[in-house]
């Protein structure tokens, strides 16, 4: 298989990272012992390909890059509203925690507080007791309910 400028220039990648069929591998390798152009596209694509493996590329970053980066940062989080808190994993916990108390809050009410005359006094026999029940109404009058059983 021959292969000209083109072709292989559009298999160089793969041929550094070692990702061409041995058929492709082969006609590349040809190619590039008989062209220097492409071989010093090889060259610079490994040594560019050894770089970013390796991790050695150091490139400084702006000041006003950095600047305005933690510019952008704080006023996305100054406009944040409490929708957006609720709906991140520890505002959905807190929600969860907060659901979770009132559940108990109102079980516990029920089962324990009075809710009216007659399940307070519904595992008593009351049968021929009187009850009062003083109320204030809005004018502050007081008025008296006298309950028979």
């Amino acid at each position: 298989m021959n292969m000209d400028c083109n072709q292989t220039k559009k298999l160089i990648q793969e041929y550094v990272d070692n990702e061409l069929t041995p058929d492709e591998q082969k006609a590349v390798e040809t190619h590039i012992q008989k062209c220097d152009s492409c071989r010093r596209e090889v060259l610079k694509t490994e040594k560019l390909s050894g770089l970013f493996r390796n991790g050695d590329i150091e490139e400084d970053v702006p000041p006003m890059l950095v600047t305005s980066t933690w510019q952008a940062i704080e006023e996305a989080h100054r406009n944040r509203s409490i929708f957006d808190f609720l709906f991140t994993r520890k505002g959905l916990s807190y929600s969860m925690a907060m659901y979770a108390l009132g559940l108990v809050v109102i079980i516990t009410g029920y089962f324990f507080l009075p809710v009216g005359m007659d399940s307070r006094y519904r595992d008593h026999n009351l049968e021929g007791t009187k009850i009062s029940r003083t109320v204030m109404q809005e004018n502050g009058a007081f008025t008296t309910f006298d309950y028979d059983y």
